[in-house]
């Protein structure tokens, strides 16, 4: 008996016992630091655990995006009108990605079948996917269609009877522009001048605008007489036929004490001398509008083979600067002869910021149908795109001239950069925040995969596929170096 307990002994002092032993401890060791890597990154934020690898950066905010998120002074409730079964997981994780950038947004999930949100915000038929913002200062709702959208060539499917999913996402430029709306504390508003053959502005125009919590509204000074008070910026957008005297003299009252213009001109085919108080008007700006056409020899410098459809060089300046870092163009057909006037008054400063290239002429005589300079055309270049500031007595009023207004027909305000103008050009005027390049669309189509790949899987696969078995090796290695050494 007392030989079998010997024995025992010699069995559990074995170096065999002694080894596994290391072992076991090691896994144990290993197997706990997987759980609490694991506790650990359960608690992380959805931006350090989940990576975005769609193709186009469809969960990836801008800059601009993660700014309004991150400023937020006031709490915003988002409620997401969905079910589990229904939930767009696109949009949920987006919305993730805000909430990760701020304490002050909370996201809800409501059925809509059940919750009675909807009807305290809105009478509208909501679609399921929708979102209500909610703050202190007001609230806003966003229909899902607004979200998914269908693109030009889907709509033209469409058109011909073919069956079609929505292949745009706007999920990002919906809500940083809803809570944008629901914590601003004005929203300026913006008037278009009417009754003298304004260009009206284009739904999609207006809709970017909207995006952008500027209300647009129509002006006629003919009948109200005066500028209204909370007009934050007038546009005067190439008028065909003059303004009357007392509409000039409200506009210029109304930029006395402070006001903004945005003003565009047209080639004067036919109105030569039929516009004296615009023309005054632009003058006073200290603008001095020609009377030809401007044409480019340059064809580095047109697009669409058309020589007087221009792409404008940019200079340095607040509006531009963001246009110009995003690397984009701006279009400008049927471009106005224009130039700083020879004399400025003391209280005005004007900034070029686009002129065109040294090969460009203006014609004035519009029966000459070659592209080239003939006898007569003046020879360019011309400044095209004007900012203009004065003060005076401590107030300071600010006017964006520009060449043309088709830089913003339906077929060109698409374009980012000449959308980009209109929007930085009202921003810089009305002293809203920082400009900033307009929120694109994401197309569906060039996503991809459209999964958000878990970022914890990457260093957790590393961290037990290799990581744990190279430390057990390790100390497998240095426990059979020492025990040789014995």
């Amino acid at each position: 008996m007392r030989k079998d307990k010997k024995n025992m002994r010699q069995l559990f002092a074995s170096k065999s016992l002694k080894a596994g032993s290391y072992s076991l401890a090691v896994c144990a060791v290993a197997l706990v630091i997987v759980i609490v890597l694991n506790l650990i990154a359960g608690t992380l934020p959805s931006k350090i655990m989940q990576l975005d690898l769609s193709a186009n950066g469809l969960y990836t905010l801008s800059d601009h995006s993660v700014r309004v998120a991150k400023e937020l002074k006031q709490d915003v409730t988002i409620y997401h009108l969905t079910t589990s079964s229904a939930r767009d997981e696109r949009l949920s994780k987006l919305l993730e990605r805000y909430a990760d950038l701020s304490r002050h947004i909370k996201i809800e999930e409501r059925d809509p079948q059940i919750s009675q949100i909807a009807s305290q915000y809105t009478k509208d038929e909501l679609t399921e996917n929708s979102l209500i913002f909610v703050s202190d200062k007001r609230n806003k709702v966003v229909d899902y269609n607004s979200i998914m959208t269908y693109s030009e060539q889907m709509q033209m499917y469409a058109y011909y009877g073919q069956n079609v999913s929505p292949d745009e996402f706007n999920g990002e430029r919906e809500i940083t522009s809803a809570l944008d709306f629901v914590t601003k504390d004005t929203l300026p508003k913006v008037y278009t001048l009417t009754g003298h053959g304004e260009l009206s502005l284009d739904t999609s125009v207006s809709s970017q605008v909207a995006y952008e919590n500027i209300e647009v509204n129509t002006l006629d000074l003919a009948k109200e007489k005066a500028v209204p008070d909370d007009c934050a910026c007038l546009m005067i957008l190439s008028p065909d036929s003059d303004m009357l005297q007392e509409e000039l003299d409200a506009i210029r009252d109304y930029f006395g004490k402070g006001g903004n213009l945005l003003v565009s001109s047209l080639v004067p085919i036919g109105l030569k001398g039929k516009t004296p108080n615009f023309d005054a008007l632009v003058s006073e700006l200290g603008i001095e509008n020609g009377e030809g056409m401007v044409i480019e020899e340059d064809e580095s410098a047109i697009f669409s083979r058309r020589a007087d459809y221009l792409i404008p060089q940019m200079e340095s300046h607040e509006i531009m600067d963001p246009i110009i870092e995003s690397d984009y163009h701006v279009y400008f057909p049927y471009v106005r002869q224009m130039r700083i006037a020879d004399s400025l008054r003391s209280t005005l400063d004007v900034k070029v910021m686009m002129h065109t290239s040294d090969s460009s002429f203006a014609r004035t005589d519009m029966t000459v149908e070659t592209p080239t300079k003939s006898a007569g055309d003046i020879a360019g270049p011309f400044d095209v795109a004007f900012a203009v500031t004065e003060t005076l007595d401590d107030v300071t009023a600010h006017a964006v001239v520009l060449a043309t207004s088709y830089f913003l027909d339906p077929g060109l305000s698409s374009y980012p950069g000449n959308i980009s103008l209109l929007i930085n050009s009202l921003k810089w005027m009305c002293d809203l925040e920082e400009t900033m390049d307009v929120i694109e669309t994401k197309s569906l189509q060039d996503a991809g995969s459209l999964e958000i790949a878990n970022a914890a899987s990457l260093p957790l696969s590393a961290i037990l596929t290799v990581i744990v078995p190279l430390i057990v090796l390790v100390v497998g290695v240095v426990i059979f170096v020492r025990r040789k050494k014995r």
